[in-house]
C-alpha cells in the first residue's frame, strides 16, 4: 500500500496494490505539465486508487495535449495546482505523479520513454533502458495492470 498527496497536502490518497511500472515521459508537454526535465508515473488500477481526504477540492483537465489519445485527464488539486496524475482508458487506469508519494521507492525502476524530445542537456544514465517513443510492449504491460 502506497498514500500521498498534493503539495499543500489537502488532497490524500491511497493506492491498494503494487506500482511496478514506472516511466519518465520525455516528450515536450509532460515536461511542461510537471515542469521538470521528464515527469515520472507509475500506472496504476482506478480500482486500486482511492482518494482519501479533499476530494471536492481534486479538479480535471480534459485532454489538452495529446490529440492521438483523447480518452486522457489530468488529475490535480485546485487548491495548489499540483498534479496528482491522469486518468487514462475510459478511467479503467491512471498514473499517478510518483514525486506525489509520501513513501519514496528503493529503486528505479522506471523506463525512459519518448527520449527523441528530451531536453538536449539531458543526460539519461546509460545503463537505463530507454525508447525514443513508446516501447514496443507499452499496450501489454498497461493492459496486464488494468487486468490483474
Amino acid at each position: 500500500m502506497y498514500t500521498g498527496s498534493c503539495y499543500c497536502g489537502q488532497v490524500k490518497y491511497r493506492i491498494n496494490g503494487p506500482i511496478d511500472y514506472v516511466v519518465h515521459c520525455h516528450c515536450k508537454p509532460c515536461r511542461k505539465v510537471a515542469g521538470a526535465a521528464y515527469y515520472s508515473a507509475g500506472f496504476i488500477a482506478h480500482s486500486s486508487f482511492e482518494i482519501t481526504s479533499g476530494e471536492g477540492l481534486v479538479k480535471t483537465q480534459e485532454n489538452i495535449w495529446n490529440q492521438q489519445n483523447p480518452n486522457v485527464k489530468r488529475f490535480y488539486c485546485g487548491e495548489c495546482g499540483g498534479r496528482l496524475g491522469v486518468h487514462i482508458s475510459q478511467d479503467q487506469l491512471l498514473n499517478i505523479a510518483i514525486n506525489t508519494l509520501d513513501q519514496e521507492l528503493e529503486y528505479d525502476i522506471g523506463i525512459h520513454i519518448n527520449t527523441e524530445s528530451k531536453a538536449p542537456w539531458l543526460k539519461i544514465p546509460e545503463n537505463s533502458e530507454q525508447y525514443r517513443q513508446f516501447p514496443p510492449d507499452m499496450a501489454e504491460q498497461l493492459q496486464r495492470i488494468v487486468h490483474q
